[in-house]
């Protein structure tokens, strides 16, 4: 079985004792599956679609395997997940700056990938996808209810696919 976690992640109390007491069973699925919850510029993010963000991160090496070329990389198992209710918790950005820079490189490489992958942007999805994104993380996934976090999330999502969009054109 193995466990991965980024350097910026760590694993709650409840999600260790789950994963230890998995210990004394023998599960009979692929992997596990749990919740991610982000902890955003000193504050923890219970919505703008950032929470739960569940992850398979526990997953037997001969029934699972990493995908993904580019960013946000993923594990994909052979079969169905079973869950854990432990939080993942993952510590982004810490300034404005540091979530800036981390978004310059990400929509470099997500604009690589859909290159990689044949498709192209075009001026109405440059126009209409970012205040779309910003509507559906505000408004949508709750963004609101985090507060000024959730307002600068919503507004660095539509950011993020604007420079997405434009960077694959």
């Amino acid at each position: 079985w193995i466990l991965a976690i980024d350097a910026d992640e760590s694993i709650s109390e409840l999600l260790q004792a789950e994963i230890m007491a998995l210990r004394e069973t023998d599960p009979q699925v692929p992997g596990f599956r749990f919740p991610r919850r982000a902890q955003y510029l000193g504050g923890w993010i219970n919505h703008s679609g950032w929470y739960p963000d569940a992850k398979v991160r526990l997953y037997d090496r001969r029934r699972g395997c990493w995908i993904g070329d580019y960013v946000h990389e993923s594990v994909r198992v052979d079969g169905a997940p079973g869950e854990l209710t432990g939080n993942l918790h993952h510590f982004t950005c810490a300034s404005l700056e540091e979530h800036r820079r981390t978004m310059e490189r990400y929509t470099t490489l997500a604009a690589e990938e859909l290159r990689a992958q044949g498709r192209r942007s075009n001026a109405l999805r440059l126009l209409l996808s970012p205040p779309a994104t910003f509507l559906k993380t505000y408004l949508l996934q709750q963004g609101f209810r985090d507060g000024y976090r959730g307002y600068l999330i919503a507004k660095m999502a539509a950011r993020y696919v604007y420079l997405k969009h434009r960077k694959t054109r």
